[in-house]
């Protein structure tokens, strides 16, 4: 698939949020049962979470999820914001849970938002990350898929010792008290969720005409577009005055003579972003530049020079470097990239229908009145009641 079909992949459907919310969330389940922070507010957990696979971001029973220390709001606060099938979630664990999802997300920690846009934050974790989490582990325990087998639990300590092999970074993690439990969490989520979605494809297979019919459906998804590297020399004049036109003659008569382009172009070019490589603008796809200049170039073979380009811009000598044309993937190519896409994408319904189906109270969802809401209204709408 190209980029503008692995950016769309990303939107729909909300595959890719929660993905990394079970990346997150189930980190809770693998640190409560270590021992670590994700406290019980009722002093302990309930007696089936008896392995590190089994265990959940809350005890089963009434009992509360506490995240670990160092969230980017109140991470040692006890208030119960939520409640997921009789599971209690806090304000402290939902802190904790936006914490980690910022240093997923951008490797670092930012200290740069007020306390408005953290409860934002935190009450989208809340809504579209957690509840969603809690209610999948739920499901995964209630048919009987954990814990995890020994060959499975092997290979996740095999990764541990990769993931956690950059000292530096994991001294980051560790001033902002996430551990070596919580990059277990890492690795025994995605298992857990691979593990939902062969699940839901057992039920309902992908097949070789679902895969067709996708491929018909979103064809620009399989081309990739013509992409060109290229030189220019500009003239800056929005007006296109003759007295400009003289200047960018003279500089395409002696380039038309041999003399060398990029030296050209760092005597003569206006455009600030380039001239002093001489002119180079590196490799671009059809669409990136204006009708005119992406024209040009379509036109020239590789070591060609243009002629006179009138562009919004200016006059342009357009020095093309190399092209390759647009192509389309095969069917066969792109197989198995759309069969996973349709797997994830059902997965992805079938656990918006078990939150449906779950009984979700939320206690503590304040949203500051700053105009940008933590979800949209409609998830709001729903999560409200």
């Amino acid at each position: 698939m190209n980029e503008k079909a692995q950016e769309q992949i990303k939107r729909d459907a909300r595959t890719k949020r929660i993905l990394l919310a079970i990346i997150i969330v189930l980190a809770a389940a693998l640190a409560f049962t270590l021992g670590t922070r994700f406290a019980d507010s009722k002093g302990g957990a309930d007696g089936g979470s008896s392995s590190a696979a089994a265990g959940d971001s809350g005890a089963s029973g009434g009992s509360s999820a506490q995240a670990a220390s160092g969230g980017s709001g109140d991470v040692s606060s006890s208030e119960v914001i939520a409640r997921v099938d009789g599971v209690d979630v806090t304000e402290g664990f939902v802190a904790g849970v936006n914490l980690l999802m910022e240093f997923l997300q951008t490797g670092t920690f930012s200290d740069a938002y007020t306390d408005d846009e953290k409860l934002i934050q935190e009450n989208n974790v809340l809504v579209t990350y957690v509840v969603p989490n809690q209610v999948i582990r739920a499901h995964l325990e209630s048919t009987g898929v954990l814990p995890l087998s020994e060959e499975q639990q092997a290979e996740i300590s095999t990764n541990l010792e990769q993931l956690t092999s950059d000292a530096d970074a994991m001294d980051q993690l560790a001033q902002h008290g996430i551990g070596e439990q919580e990059a277990v969490y890492y690795l025994e989520s995605n298992t857990l969720w691979n593990m939902y979605v062969e699940e839901v494809a057992a039920a309902e297979p992908v097949t070789d005409a679902d895969i067709q019919a996708y491929y018909e459906e979103n064809p620009d998804y399989f081309v990739t577009p013509a992409s060109m590297t290229a030189s220019h020399i500009l003239i800056s004049d929005t007006e296109h005055t003759a007295e400009k036109r003289a200047v960018i003659e003279e500089v395409l008569a002696k380039a038309q003579a041999g003399e060398d382009f990029a030296a050209l172009a760092q005597e003569y070019s206006e455009d600030t972003g380039t001239a002093s490589s001489g002119g180079d603008l590196g490799t671009f796809t059809t669409g990136q530049m204006v009708q005119e200049f992406e024209d040009a170039c379509l036109a020239l073979s590789p070591g060609e020079i243009s002629g006179i380009v009138e562009t919004e811009y200016g006059y342009h000598i357009i020095k093309l470097v190399d092209k390759t044309d647009a192509s389309t993937q095969p069917l066969e190519d792109a197989s198995e990239s759309i069969k996973y896409y349709i797997e994830q994408e059902r997965a992805t319904a079938a656990l918006d229908a078990l939150v449906a189906a779950a009984k979700v109270e939320y206690l503590g969802l304040t949203v500051p009145d700053t105009g940008v809401p933590p979800v949209s209204e409609e998830e709001l709408a729903t999560a409200r009641g």
